[in-house]
């Protein structure tokens, strides 16, 4: 790609745009015509009729968030689907955030609308529900980490475990992402020597201050969501099921990738060096 172009090109502006054609169309489509909340949003409202702690499902950000959406809307159920898109664009916002800082500017904006046509940001995204919500919280998550980690700054350290925080109190799967990121802090020499730094137990302070609540929830509960999550993965330990399960789950996800690697084989071709 031409280096002129690269430079002159207003990244920055396209991307606005784009996210603000995003939220106003993927709010205002499924508002008008949709007669009802998809099952996941229908049941975070269920449950938001009762602000507490945690749930039979899940811990208490997806319902409470969806009984402020129903606030904010006076009742009416399209607020819900801008929660979603508002989601959806947090997560836009990092990946472009995160990617300028490795690539030009154009490159992070084709990375933002490469994730346009995969499934999870689309047609699934109106569904406000845990998934959603991870959107954009793993991804401020790991935003503000890598920041925290290359700069320590306190207020990347805070941000980090707000997010962290909240990606947690929306779905126990969270702890996927930062586990890795525990063990990369780790790894090398280089970050290692942020464990030294009182600002990374700023934001680890803050983390546990946002778990605290439903964790003691859990304590009077009898670790109700626990119990779920664990009758959702049990199964017979057979070894058909070890192969064919990951095998399904792995073909149904190039599926949902197949959309942004045929846009990529595009732009990919005559591609120069940075």
């Amino acid at each position: 790609m031409n280096n002129h172009f690269t430079k002159s090109f207003q990244a920055d502006r396209w991307l606005y745009v784009f996210i603000f054609m995003h939220v106003f169309l993927w709010t205002l489509i499924p508002a008008v015509i949709r007669d009802t909340l998809p099952m996941d949003a229908m049941e975070g409202t269920t449950w938001g009729h009762q602000l507490v702690w945690g749930y039979d499902k899940n811990p208490f950000l997806n319902a409470w968030l969806t009984r402020f959406a129903l606030f904010l809307g006076g009742g009416y159920t399209w607020v819900i689907y801008l929660f979603s898109q508002l989601s959806v664009a947090a997560c836009f916002w990092a990946v472009w955030e995160l990617g300028k800082k490795f690539l030009p500017p154009i490159y992070a904006l084709i990375a933002v609308l490469l994730l346009e046509s995969m499934q999870y940001f689309n047609l699934h995204a109106i569904d406000f529900n845990d998934n959603t919500l991870e959107l954009g919280l793993w991804a401020l998550t790991i935003l503000y980490f890598y920041q925290a980690v290359i700069e320590d700054k306190l207020s990347d350290w805070l941000l980090t475990g707000f997010f962290a925080g909240f990606a947690m109190m929306a779905k126990y799967y969270s702890a996927l992402l930062l586990i890795p990121l525990a063990i990369f802090l780790c790894l090398y020499p280089q970050t290692r020597q942020r464990l030294r730094s009182p600002r990374l137990y700023a934001g680890l302070l803050l983390f546990f201050i946002i778990i605290l609540p439903h964790t003691i929830w859990l304590f009077f509960h009898h670790f109700i969501t626990i119990d779920y999550a664990i009758g959702r993965v049990s199964s017979p330990p057979t070894l058909l099921n070890h192969l064919e399960f990951p095998a399904v789950f792995s073909w149904q996800q190039f599926e949902v990738f197949i959309p942004a690697l045929l846009l990529f084989s595009i732009l990919l071709p005559g591609k120069k060096p940075i």
